[in-house]
């Protein structure tokens, strides 16, 4: 983590001359690291932006009784915290018996096949610029997390939200996904 915006990172840069640089879990990039090429930058968030940003964020859907809500975002990357424009976003599949854990996982499987051809198909050139979000959604903390929280996911609803979304049980609001690419 130290050493994420250090010389290192910037010599790569500067020697790679890349067009477009995607991040994922890695931290903050400075202005001073995104500066220092012509590149653009995305970051990959692992949450719908802007209603889920922040951290655990595949966690806070389900806890909330929404995981339909459970999704991937690619958005410009800013000095603020998951708050650049939206280029791309996918919302996990919801299948019948898959658990908090699964969804997740799947979640990120999906969006990486997706983000993949997308890619593959974009002209390096002339990269889309993100939609500009509107609202802050909320901004989960690391701290706003307790242990306690998964009682409510697996002894009162034993990790079976999904199947009671599918089941009419529990409805809620449906992902309005972006894509730019």
């Amino acid at each position: 983590k130290d050493a994420l915006n250090g010389d290192r990172v910037l010599a790569f840069l500067t020697d790679h001359a890349p067009k477009l640089v995607i991040s994922y879990g890695c931290h903050k990039l400075s202005a001073a690291t995104r500066n220092s090429c012509d590149a653009v930058f995305w970051n990959t968030h692992g949450g719908l932006s802007p209603e889920y940003r922040g951290v655990i964020t595949h966690f806070w859907p389900s806890y909330f009784l929404e995981p339909q809500m459970t999704g991937m975002t690619l958005h410009e990357t800013t000095d603020f915290l998951d708050g650049g424009g939206i280029v791309f976003q996918t919302a996990g599949s919801m299948i019948r018996g898959d658990g908090l854990h699964h969804l997740a996982a799947r979640t990120v499987r999906e969006y990486t096949e997706r983000l993949a051809g997308k890619l593959a198909a974009l002209d390096m050139s002339a990269l889309p610029s993100g939609k500009i979000q509107t609202n802050s959604g909320r901004l989960f903390m690391s701290t706003d997390w307790r242990p306690e929280h998964l009682l409510l996911i697996y002894r009162h609803h034993e990790d079976r939200i999904v199947d009671q979304v599918l089941d009419g049980e529990i409805t809620g609001r449906v992902p309005r996904l972006i894509s730019e690419i």
